[in-house]
């Protein structure tokens, strides 16, 4: 771990798990001499109660817990009597026990921080060791009730103790506490292997458990403490750790705090979640100077960013002074920072800028006045080593259009996360901001600006949970009438990166994603009643051909054996749409997509191999489906009364 004094707290840790394990066997007696009793006999069990406690002048369970619920009277004796009860106790009477310990202790602690009391201080009638017993009384009955019952309500208490050391200014007693909270979290999470992550972090794991507001709260509490504790250790042993957060490539992934804050299922807990990051942002202010230049002034932006986060238009008030602050001081020692950094900070208070327009959009930004005092004193650093993008978004209120934070990758992201929450949430207000997001996104396609390979994953990974879950949900909710509009956006925002640049490890999930859409969308686009759809619905699906068609170079794509399967659901899509128009009686109509499927139908057995395990690729409901295809398209030549076309030459050919 981080310092000697945490390896030192696991180690006491384990002792007491072991010592309430064996506690909790039962126990083992050498047998005796034959008994001349009857065999019926049986000795009964030895237990402990208020009455026998009291009879042989021991401190009764009453007793116990008065002693603990006041610091002053808690003693060494205490704690030892505290251990004989955990010892000696059934496990259901033992459960009730630590839990009212957990509760006396708490409530006790909470009147020693009311009292004034600090370490380097103390005030009577409280003494330090007193305020130890009541620490390792809590540590005792936290360990104890976690063995017997593990869940979140056990490490939001733990929790909420370690946030009552902090506010006595006992760090190193906060931080013996945090270790066996993250084991715990992590065991909730089912991901025992992140246990052993570095400090700061939490992983993200794949289940829905990562969108659980009880368990994102305990999370982001978890992670502000322990940022709070490490702020008050040797600046020499940390400053790496901060390093690492602060400067992470994308903050909505990593398992840092800021990740959790922006993550869907904390945006329904934002207030209980903002006075953790006040807290964590003044604790930042009090004691940033211990480290480097460049470090304080990231770890000041990287607190302010939490607090936007989850902020309201109240905190929007005074945070953009708060960063105008920091760009005040930033301004002071530029010449002493390295020439890459100026770089480094303009992206940071970009991410601000974002965040903040993700919530509440860049027109509420250029109506306050705090924030345009901020713009300008950004604008005051030399534009030598600056990001032009940030440039063009900071300078002259009548060119900053031109640069629209609303655009940026990671706004897009945030977003798309907050829509995919309303789906199910706040259908209503889905509606309101899907418009907008969609015209958003395709202004994003047109230059994304995305390099790195894994920056494109993440965004296609933001995107596709989006447009999945509205594909599962829209059908069965009132979200049917923005079919249209999402479906288009996705095809189209797909379309462009599948020409651009994109990492070409995804190509072959844009394809198929896109190919979805379009046949999707094909289906809303078609009205019986209004010929003028006919054309667009066809469109679709031909357009999905020629997508297709220019990638069947990728190798990915025709190895999986994609490339038959989307031919086979466009030929469905053709032939689905084709079948509605003929049980509508518009014959004429019905001809172009049947004739088209007759097309795909074709090359599919032109192309029809085996694969290695001897079977073939197309599938035995193709084979049945194919001669209601060739009948379907003879009986609408057949009903326009045109008999010799009525045998399909493609069909024929077969």
């Amino acid at each position: 771990m981080l310092v000697p004094d945490v390896k030192g707290s696991i180690t006491v840790g384990v002792q007491i798990t072991l010592w309430l394990f064996m506690s909790s066997r039962p126990r083992q007696v050498r047998p005796g001499a034959r008994s001349t009793t009857r065999k019926d006999a049986v000795t009964p069990k030895q237990h402990i109660s208020e009455a026998s406690s009291s009879n042989r002048g021991l401190m009764s369970q009453t007793q116990l817990l008065q002693s603990l619920g006041d610091t002053a009277s808690t003693s060494a004796d205490t704690v030892e009597v505290l251990k004989r009860f955990i010892r000696d106790l059934d496990i259901p009477e033992r459960r009730i026990l630590v839990m009212k310990a957990i509760n006396a202790v708490t409530i006790a602690l909470g009147h020693v921080q009311k009292s004034g009391w600090m370490s380097s201080a103390p005030i009577p009638p409280y003494s330090q060791s007193a305020v130890e017993n009541t620490i390792l009384s809590a540590e005792i009955s936290l360990t104890a009730l976690r063995v017997m019952k593990p869940g979140v309500n056990i490490e939001k208490a733990t929790l909420n103790f370690v946030g009552k050391l902090l506010a006595l200014k006992l760090y190193e007693a906060a931080w013996h506490l945090l270790p066996s909270t993250k084991i715990g979290i992590c065991s909730i999470l089912h991901d025992p292997q992140s246990v052993g992550s570095k400090e700061l972090v939490i992983p993200h794991p794949q289940s829905e458990l990562s969108q659980d507001p009880d368990l994102i709260l305990v999370i982001v509490t978890y992670l502000s403490y322990e940022a709070h504790a490490l702020l008050h250790k040797e600046p020499r042993l940390v400053t790496s750790l901060f390093w690492d957060m602060v400067s992470a490539v994308n903050f909505t992934t990593g398992g840092y705090i800021l990740s959790w804050l922006t993550s869907p299922g904390a945006q329904g807990i934002a207030d209980k979640l903002l006075p953790l990051c006040t807290s964590l942002l003044k604790a930042v202010e009090l004691k940033y100077t211990v480290f480097g230049e460049e470090l304080s002034v990231l770890l000041r932006i990287y607190a302010i960013q939490c607090v936007l986060s989850v902020g309201s238009g109240e905190e929007y008030k005074w945070i953009w002074k708060q960063a105008r602050n920091v760009v005040k001081e930033y301004i002071k020692y530029k010449s002493a920072a390295s020439s890459s950094f100026g770089k480094i900070f303009d992206k940071s208070l970009m991410s601000c800028v974002e965040i903040a327009g993700s919530r509440y959009g860049t027109n509420d930004l250029d109506a306050d006045p705090s924030f345009q005092d901020l713009l300008s004193e950004w604008r005051r650093l030399p534009v030598k080593d600056r990001d032009k993008a940030v440039l063009g978004f900071i300078g002259a209120p009548t060119t900053r259009s031109t640069v629209n934070p609303q655009f940026s990758t990671s706004n897009i992201t945030i977003r798309a996360s907050k829509l995919s929450l309303c789906l199910t949430g706040n259908p209503q207000e889905f509606g309101t901001l899907i418009g907008t997001w969609c015209e958003d996104i395709q202004k994003w396609a047109s230059n994304p600006g995305i390099e790195n390979e894994n920056d494109w994953t993440n965004i296609y990974n933001g995107l596709e949970k989006l447009r999945r879950k509205f594909r599962r949900t829209y059908e069965s909710s009132d979200l049917e009438k923005y079919a249209i509009i999402v479906f288009a956006s996705f095809s189209d925002v797909y379309s462009r990166l599948i020409k651009g640049r994109v990492s070409s490890r995804i190509i072959p999930d844009l394809v198929s994603a896109t190919i979805e859409c379009r046949i999707v969308l094909s289906k809303h686009l078609l009205k019986h009643v209004d010929a003028h759809t006919y054309g667009k619905s066809l469109d679709q699906l031909t357009t999905s051909l020629h997508l297709l068609e220019d990638s069947h170079t990728n190798k990915e794509l025709v190895a999986t054996g994609k490339f038959r399967t989307l031919r086979q659901c466009i030929s469905g899509a053709l032939w689905n749409l084709g079948s509605s128009l003929y049980q509508a009686g518009h014959w004429d109509h019905a001809i172009p997509f049947i004739s088209e499927g007759v097309m795909v139908d074709r090359d599919l057995l032109q192309t029809e191999s085996i694969d290695d395990k001897g079977e073939k690729y197309l599938t035995d409901q193709f084979y049945q489906q194919m001669p209601r295809r060739m009948m379907l398209l003879a009986s609408c030549y057949v009903k326009l009364g045109e008999r010799l076309a009525s045998t399909p030459h493609e069909y024929v050919s077969f």
